[in-house]
């Protein structure tokens, strides 16, 4: 005899710069799979994924960067670089009497982590 069974969203892909906060398999439709950032970061608009009637997750949250950790007490950021979207640039410059040694930026990449900070000579 036949019988109807729900339709059900198989465990969602998330890349690497997201985890999911609850388990998010064999969810219904219209259902909700909650995300966040790993590494610091803030999600970009709305951290839920819907379970869509074509059995497939609605589009994925964003990350961005988490706030950048200054190391070298000398170099000063030019902008306000807190929470910049994966890849955007985040410009550094040096006090008078310093250069930097390498590009004179740096970078928040696809993982949602920051590249290395530019070197002072």
């Amino acid at each position: 005899m036949p019988k109807c069974i729900p339709k059900i969203c198989p465990s969602p892909f998330v890349p690497e710069y997201l985890e999911i906060k609850r388990n998010c398999s064999s969810k219904n439709i219209g259902e909700f799979c909650e995300v966040s950032c790993k590494h610091g970061g803030k999600v970009s608009g709305t951290n839920t994924m819907q379970c869509l009637p074509t059995t497939a997750w609605s589009s994925l949250p964003d990350c961005t960067c988490p706030v950048p950790k200054i190391t070298q007490s000398l170099v000063t950021l030019k902008e306000n670089c807190n929470f910049k979207k994966r890849y955007e640039h985040c410009a550094v410059g040096c006090p008078q009497g310093y250069a930097v040694q390498t590009d004179g930026a740096f970078a928040c990449l696809p993982n949602a982590t920051w590249s290395s900070l530019p070197l002072l000579r």
